[in-house]
């Protein structure tokens, strides 16, 4: 990958701390000669952010430091004098900069070239998701596209992560929608119920909803079991994404119809004790075979709750 950072705060910082003290200047006085608030300096020793670009050439002379020791780096020194120069810059040498640069300036001289994708990946921090949307669609028709867009998801834009989901849930295949189980911690959550009430009605839809089982809302996730309430390999998939009020009302529904339901036990380890524990109730109070059940839910109530059921 690109290397993307060569301005060292700390070292830089440090620095700048060092040659202030050694010049018996206060903060404010440095930041009145560079023409920024004492906070600013105070951040730059702090190693909390870097100064811009433009004010390097400037710390140096009043600091009495070359700039290479300012910097700390050949590499860094030549990129703020290339920057300096005012020339359209390369994309490596905007990767190195861009750190360090105005976010208005580092946009447009994105804008002047299409960057490789390595580039891209580089500088995706420091982009609008405008422009990084811009560049990465130069891409769109070449086989790294689609990972380019997993690579990049942190960074774009809800329109163009919702057409790459489209794009691939036309195509249905089972790699498309491994595809964007990658995507989907990066998805709106209404994008990913919409995309899981469509999968439900197609074939074999476990295979494609179990990757997003982790993003679906509470709402959407009871629904999808409420249309498939016979499907045990979803039901078992979903529990542990059910919160504990669905849970147990979902609990409470299943033992009311059946005490003795082997989807009880399967939920025992995600429902609240208090549940279980009415249930146990519910069960030793129904004696016989009902009561030959309780023995399956102790393994996941606390001590204290079976204290106070058994304690004598």
């Amino acid at each position: 990958m690109t290397e993307t950072y060569i301005f060292d705060a700390q070292r830089i910082g440090q620095q700048i701390a060092a040659a202030r003290k050694a010049k018996n200047l206060t903060q404010s006085a440095l930041a009145d000669q560079l023409g920024v608030s004492y906070q600013a300096v105070s951040n730059w020793e702090r190693s909390q952010s870097l100064p811009d670009i433009d004010k390097y050439a400037q710390l140096a002379a009043v600091l009495d430091l070359p700039l290479t020791e300012l910097l700390g780096s050949a590499k860094a020194e030549a990129t703020v004098k290339i920057v300096a120069a005012d020339a359209p810059l390369e994309p490596a040498t905007l990767v190195a900069a861009a750190p360090v640069m105005p976010p208005a300036k580092v946009e447009q001289e994105a804008a002047a070239v299409q960057l490789d994708l390595e580039h891209l990946a580089s500088l995706a921090p420091f982009l609008s998701s405008e422009t990084l949307a811009k560049q990465l669609a130069g891409f769109s028709d070449t086989p790294d596209y689609p990972d380019a867009v997993v690579r990049l998801a942190p960074f774009l834009d809800d329109a163009t992560l919702n057409a790459a989901v489209d794009a691939r849930l036309a195509a249905g295949q089972p790699a498309d929608l491994a595809y964007i189980g990658r995507l989907a911690p990066f998805l709106r959550q209404a994008k990913v119920d919409a995309v899981v009430a469509q999968l439900a009605a197609s074939p074999d839809a476990l295979a494609g909803i179990r990757p997003l089982l982790p993003f679906v809302s509470e709402s959407a996730l009871t629904k999808l079991l409420d249309q498939a309430p016979d499907d045990d390999a979803l039901f078992k998939a979903a529990l542990p994404f059910l919160g504990y009020d669905a849970a147990g009302a979902r609990f409470d529904a299943i033992a009311a119809a059946d005490p003795s339901a082997e989807r009880l036990v399967a939920m025992a380890p995600f429902v609240r004790a208090e549940v279980l524990a009415a249930h146990i109730k519910h069960l030793g109070a129904a004696g016989g075979e009902a009561a030959a059940q309780i023995r399956r839910f102790i393994p996941f109530l606390p001590e204290a709750t079976l204290l106070t059921l058994f304690g004598k």
